[in-house]
């Protein structure tokens, strides 16, 4: 009796634990640390309560598992031909939640979790973040009378919450996830629930044009787009057809109304130097790679020589400079098999996940495959994003079913 209400208390710990790793997401990686050393301390000692080993059977998941795992020890496999190893243990800590992720989808989570849990954690955790910042940290009054309001804002999430690059992803996964909601809830949830929904949704783009970020604006953009042409196809092909073929003028007029977008800035944009600098390198070993430390090196040594003055000081406190761009990235450490094995274990969850879980399954990728274009998602500053979400979409039971969706007929006519 004592032993099982040890058991369950773990349960109950380590869902708490996940819970918070959810909400933690958004905030720098010294502060979500907290949270994923109780989850992974808790899974541990739950790995022994419930006996999960006896759960263990091989199927599919197993080789996305495999290719995971491959990806991680390929660092460890090259080490002993590298010149160097001074950046080893930098990268190799910022790529360990991949482990964690291997681990769980083996062995999978207890009975407690439920995807609603975390769809909403990420939802309520964006509004409070949004909220605390302009009624908090920027004041009510100067968020309505300011006219740099939005800098203000700008500058308080940057100290008190995280870099536009993973604030936004965050919104825009929120995003996501209530559309996920309302297509399979919309006739069982109350309407001030959908009035929520909605007025959320629109609290999280309106905070994400008002950032500085440019891949986050344009995530979101296609992400809209993508629900209306979505929407239009389950009900007439070809006019969902029409607004995907409008599709790439109207993200280009709404992006053009950014300033961040104008020639000027896309001129002295610093990526445009990372990428190329990471190519160079990829050039002289593109099957292959070069391995971890021997190309941070080459990659270090050529920036400190081709950027400006002022992005050498704003970076010179950075521990490790990568490419901004995850593929370049592996290409540079890896090679062609590298990459390769990158865009299997991005695209493999889509057959991998039932049918409910299909849609916004694409629509996750679609947001990592084109945030890997402007950042390190795999192995940087979102690997802990990345395997929480993959942990959410192949083990944790989706508790939404089809019932009430709103693309029957008999939903939206009661609706």
């Amino acid at each position: 009796m004592l032993y099982n209400k040890f058991r369950v208390s773990v349960n109950y710990i380590n869902l708490f634990a996940a819970v918070l790793v959810a909400s933690s997401l958004i905030f720098w990686e010294s502060m979500q640390k907290p949270a994923i050393y109780l989850f992974c301390i808790s899974y541990l000692i739950e790995f022994f309560t419930d006996n999960k080993w006896k759960t263990l059977k091989f199927s599919n998941k197993a080789y996305w598992c495999i290719a995971v795992f491959v990806f991680y020890i390929l660092a460890y496999i090259y080490k002993p031909f590298e010149s160097t190893s001074n950046y080893f243990s930098i990268v190799i800590n910022n790529r360990s939640s991949l482990l964690v992720s291997v681990f769980v989808v083996l062995f999978g989570v207890n009975n407690l979790f439920k995807m609603t849990y975390f769809l909403n954690t990420f939802i309520l955790t964006s509004i409070l973040a949004i909220l605390y910042l302009a009624l908090y940290r920027v004041g009510v009054s100067d968020f309505i009378n300011n006219e740099s309001r939005f800098d203000l804002f700008n500058s308080a999430r940057i100290q008190w919450i995280n870099s536009h690059t993973i604030f936004n992803y965050y919104l825009n996964i929120s995003i996501v996830f209530i559309w996920y909601i309302l297509t399979f809830s919309w006739n069982k949830i109350k309407g001030w629930q959908r009035y929520f929904y909605l007025m959320a949704t629109a609290l999280f783009f309106f905070s994400i044009t008002i950032s500085e970020g440019r891949s986050g604006f344009l995530t979101g953009i296609i992400l809209f787009v993508g629900y209306i042409i979505f929407y239009f196809f389950k009900r007439n092909k070809k006019v969902g057809i029409l607004i995907a073929l409008l599709t790439p003028l109207f993200v280009v007029g709404l992006a053009s109304q950014k300033e961040r977008f104008s020639n000027q800035s896309l001129q002295n944009e610093p990526r445009l130097i990372l990428w190329k600098t990471a190519f160079d390198i990829v050039k002289t070993a593109p099957i292959l790679g070069h391995g971890i430390s021997d190309p941070q090196n080459k990659f270090m040594e050529s920036l400190s020589t081709n950027q400006s003055k002022e992005f050498i000081v704003a970076n010179q406190n950075n521990k490790i400079l990568d490419a901004h761009n995850q593929y370049l990235q592996t290409l540079m450490e890896f090679g062609i098999t590298g990459l390769i094995l990158l865009v299997f274990i991005y695209i493999f969850p889509i057959l991998l996940v039932e049918k409910k879980l299909k849609i916004v399954t694409i629509y996750l990728i679609a947001t990592i495959l084109f945030q890997s274009f402007f950042d390190v998602f795999f192995t940087g500053i979102f690997s802990h994003f990345f395997a929480f979400l993959m942990i959410l979409i192949l083990v944790v039971p989706n508790n939404l079913t089809a019932d009430g969706s709103l693309y029957k007929g008999e939903a939206i006519k009661k609706a």
